[in-house]
């Protein structure tokens, strides 16, 4: 029922965009982007490709090329691309979410510590065992560089060492899992 509820604000925030006429906006992007994310977990895979589509039109309006808009947008194809058994296009969307991530960041960031993470499970899933591994681990050093970053001791955001902590027990869980697999 909770998803069914959010979906339903979801329609609710398209509509008020669509009244407004705030298509082309930030606030679009990740109304349609977030959606779409919550559509593949409700197993609505053609209404996500829909969202999705929305969204990418939307990126390609308002954000240059190298904004990790991109990035995440991409990581979400990826996530259909599995879902829907497309599994070397999600490996490749990922990959391509991964490497602009690393270009715009330089690999400082929570989020690529989660394509780390995506990736790896996607290599994982498909029998790639070695480079599945060298992802989790890519994901465990990067989550580490976090808490090395001293904006977050001197300006914490609420969350941000929890979801660092959560990162590494995750990251950990899955080389575990892949190790037991092998």
């Amino acid at each position: 029922p909770s998803r069914d509820q959010a979906a339903a604000q979801y329609q609710k925030a398209l509509a008020l965009i669509r009244q407004f006429q705030k298509e082309k906006s930030a606030t679009a992007f990740e109304v349609y982007l977030d959606y779409a994310i919550l559509l593949i977990r409700q197993h609505k895979y053609e209404m996500a490709l829909s969202m999705l589509q929305e969204a990418q039109r939307i990126a390609a309006e308002i954000y240059p090329s190298d904004h990790s808009a991109n990035s995440r947008l991409t990581l979400v194809f990826g996530e259909l691309f599995f879902e829907l058994g497309q599994y070397q296009a999600a490996v490749d969307s990922t990959r391509k979410a991964l490497a602009s991530q690393q270009k715009i960041l330089q690999s400082k960031s929570r989020f690529t510590a989660a394509i780390h993470n995506q990736l790896g499970s996607h290599l994982a899933d498909q029998g790639i065992v070695e480079e599945a591994l060298e992802q989790f681990q890519l994901g465990l050093l990067n989550t580490c560089i976090n808490f090395e970053d001293t904006n977050v001791y001197s300006h914490p955001s609420p969350g941000a060492m929890t979801f660092s902590a959560n990162r590494v027990t995750i990251l950990l869980l899955n080389k575990a899992l892949v190790f037991y697999h092998q």
